[in-house]
C-alpha cells in the first residue's frame, strides 16, 4: 500500500540518511500504531519527538539526530499540530 502523505516539511538544512539526502520530511496521518511506545506526556523530550517522527516519516532516528535546531523547532510545531488536530487525544488528556 502506498503511503498517504498528509504534510510535508522542508528542512532548512538537509540531512543524510545513508547515501540519500533528505530535504523534506513527508508525514503520514498519525494512527494509534505510530504512538505505541511514545510517552505523549513527555513530547518536550527530543527522543520522543524523534521516535514519533521516525514512525510518521520512515526516516531513521540516527539521521534525524543530525537535524539542525531550526528544523527541530519546526518539527516540534508540526508534531504538536497533529496532536492538536486529534480530538480523541485531547479528550483523553494526551495533548
Amino acid at each position: 500500500m502506498e503511503r498517504q502523505v498528509v504534510e510535508t516539511m522542508k528542512l532548512a538544512y538537509p540531512i543524510k540518511e545513508g547515501e540519500r539526502v533528505v530535504e523534506f520530511l513527508e508525514f503520514v496521518r498519525p494512527k494509534v500504531k505510530h504512538l505505541q511506545g511514545i510517552d505523549l506526556s513527555k513530547l518536550s523530550d527530543t527522543n520522543n519527538i524523534l521516535k514519533l517522527t521516525q514512525a510518521l516519516t520512515s526516516v531513521d532516528v540516527k539521521a534525524l539526530k543530525e537535524m539542525d535546531l531550526k528544523d527541530l523547532k519546526n518539527l516540534a510545531t508540526v508534531i504538536q499540530g497533529f496532536l492538536e488536530d486529534s480530538p480523541e487525544l485531547q479528550e483523553n488528556g494526551m495533548s
